[in-house]
């Protein structure tokens, strides 16, 4: 037995050595003029798409005998009934060639090239050394765009443009209220003359408003210091995927005109009554429904701090911050003295709706109308005691009781 497993050993390295012979032979004929050297490989070769041409993107290993590389392509044939573009490159097979500078090596490097018709490319890329060795081959796939691509884009969809005549200030804004925003968009152009005369391009780009969560555009922008009667016209932007290099723009846009005036823009108030120079506030900090609004002194807390909005009939609902309920006339009674109350938002009445008049020539200071009664808000008996209830009243054009400032205290979008 020992002498038939001490054969069969020797007859298995015979035939190892054998086997490891043949193998030598075989890979002698790929070396037979010596070991095959490889210039260094390019990493991370990125292709970023653009307006008909493709931005290629390498970092170079550390390999200071790299003195050139060359990118390889195939250019498609121009489609029937098409013309081509300024300087397109020929069809067919097409390359460039780079200096490699020892200052590049390891560093990050771009390459545009230009005039290619829209379609999509593979690019081969290789490195040369002095002693002209080459590189494994390296490869990325893009594609380019252009006049296919930009007759596809369209504005971002506006739902108004409000013209504000006064925000606590001289100066006249502009509100775009937005519908959506495609997730391809990255900015929108707004251009206007400002109250100095000056054309101004207002640029609106995606902002954080959820940490550690993707920017997104907001539904309104402020265009501040408009001068009124002049031109407006946006554009908006787009990058067809995350990797490209050009920005895709619609043509400007015209505004035909500013749909709306309104004197006070969406935000949060401190409400002041100028004849007191107190804040309206709910009661006892309440968040009850049918709780009593109320002059005193400003707190600092939310229940003495007011919500304003729109609502699509263009008039305003006024929030307490504290409780998220509405200011409404109690009941939407008639009569002088019913109370102001917050009240549950009403679907099927307005006596939770106010316009907001100017009741000063500077519009320092406004009255709010009820919409449903049409009498404004006033402080009971034009008292300045800290308390006193906020009323219903006939309006009486030098009553200041019956007139407020809205102090600015934050935006909302």
């Amino acid at each position: 037995m020992r002498r038939y497993i001490a054969y069969s050993l020797a007859l298995l390295s015979g035939v190892f050595l054998l086997s490891c012979g043949e193998m030598d032979d075989t890979y002698d004929e790929f070396i037979e003029d010596g070991e095959i050297v490889y210039s260094g490989r390019p990493s991370q070769f990125t292709a970023h798409s653009g307006n008909n041409r493709m931005v290629l993107s390498f970092y170079l290993v550390p390999d200071p005998k790299i003195i050139r590389a060359k990118i390889l392509w195939r250019n498609p044939e121009l489609p029937s009934g098409t013309n081509p573009l300024p300087g397109q490159r020929n069809p067919g097979k097409d390359s460039v060639e780079i200096e490699i500078r020892p200052n590049l090596v390891n560093n990050y490097h771009e390459l545009g090239i230009s005039n290619l018709l829209e379609g999509i490319y593979t690019f081969e890329m290789y490195t040369f050394d002095k002693n002209g060795n080459s590189s494994i081959r390296t490869e990325t796939i893009g594609e380019v765009f252009g006049e296919v691509f930009r007759s596809s884009i369209v504005n971002r969809p506006l739902e108004r443009v409000v013209h504000y005549k006064q925000f606590n200030n001289p100066d006249s804004d502009l509100d775009f209220e937005w519908l959506g925003a495609a997730k391809t968009i990255v900015a929108v152009d707004i251009k206007y003359t400002n109250t100095a005369g000056v054309e101004r391009v207002h640029r609106d780009t995606k902002v954080v408003v959820v940490e550690n969560r993707p920017p997104v555009f907001l539904s309104r922008t402020i265009v501040p210091k408009y001068k009124l009667g002049t031109s407006v016209q946006y554009r908006t932007g787009f990058l067809p995927n995350t990797m490209a290099a050009d920005t895709f723009w619609t043509d400007y846009k015209p505004i035909a005109a500013v749909q709306e005036d309104r004197m006070i823009r969406p935000g949060i108030y401190k409400i002041i009554a100028r004849h007191s120079g107190k804040t309206l506030k709910m009661r006892s900090n309440s968040t009850s429904a049918n709780g009593q609004v109320e002059q005193n002194v400003y707190d600092n807390l939310f229940s003495s701090q007011w919500r304003i909005q729109y609502n699509p009939e263009g008039n305003v609902v006024i929030k307490n911050l504290n409780s998220s309920m509405d200011m409404a006339v109690a009941g939407g009674a008639t009569a002088d003295g019913t109370n102001i109350q917050q009240i549950l938002p009403v679907a099927t009445d307005t006596y939770d709706e106010w316009i907001i008049e100017a009741a000063d020539a500077g519009k320092k200071y406004f009255r709010l109308k009820n919409k449903k009664t049409g009498k404004v808000a006033g402080v009971q008996s034009a008292s300045t005691a800290n308390g006193q209830s906020v009323q219903q009243q006939t309006l009486v054009a030098s009553a200041t009781h019956q007139q407020f400032e809205f102090e600015f205290v934050q935006s909302i979008d």
